[in-house]
């Protein structure tokens, strides 16, 4: 992950192409991958995640105001590199496919979602402490910059049942047992977040 960060950083987007922004509007409001218009999927939520989704979303806008969208904290990100998903290991080495939905976003996020498929296990700690490491071996990572990692786990998991709920709300049988499970898993962690981070 870092190596891809250290290489897009500097890389420029060819003349007449376009990616998807992983920023406030392109997390919560308007999703091209679900072709809903922008903030419906909200209106497909359980009552009781709105509030506490609406929070993280404030939040993560108010941040993002300050931090704005310099090389230092945003650029092409993959963003949907996880353990579970796009991660494959070749003579031991990581191998991260399926970038079809890489898009412009901040650094962070990549991290947050690579961590959210550990959230609730027991070894959670020592991932969390393992991809900072190694990410840091080969990419500089601020202490305020890494402060606000729990938020971006948060926001990323409030975007992806967003998605969830959206993208099968006409089509629920196109929801499948991990999805479910990740957006409960997802939303717990919101809910957790929200009372200690209000």
């Amino acid at each position: 992950m870092a190596h891809i960060h250290n290489f897009t950083q500097q890389w420029q987007l060819p003349p007449g192409h376009t990616k998807r922004h992983y920023d406030w509007n392109g997390l919560f409001m308007n999703d091209p991958e679900i072709g809903l218009p922008p903030g419906k999927s909200w209106e497909y939520l359980p009552s009781a995640w709105i509030e506490p989704f609406e929070i993280v979303s404030r939040q993560f806008r108010q941040l993002i105001e300050n931090w704005g969208t310099g090389s230092d904290v945003y650029g092409l990100i993959h963003a949907d590199m996880g353990i579970k998903a796009n991660l494959l290991f070749w003579r031991g080495q990581p191998r991260p496919i399926d970038f079809d939905g890489s898009g412009f976003g901040y650094w962070m996020y990549d991290l947050a979602v690579a961590l959210t498929d550990c959230i609730g296990s027991a070894g959670f700690d020592r991932y969390r402490d393992a991809l900072i490491e190694g990410y840091t071996e080969h990419r500089c990572l601020s202490d305020i910059h890494l402060a606000q990692l729990d938020l971006f786990i948060a926001a990323s998991f409030v975007y992806y049942d967003l998605w969830v709920v959206g993208g099968t709300h006409d089509h629920p049988e196109y929801l499948n047992q991990f999805m479910e499970e990740q957006m409960y898993r997802g939303a717990a962690y919101t809910l957790n977040y929200v009372e200690n981070h209000a």
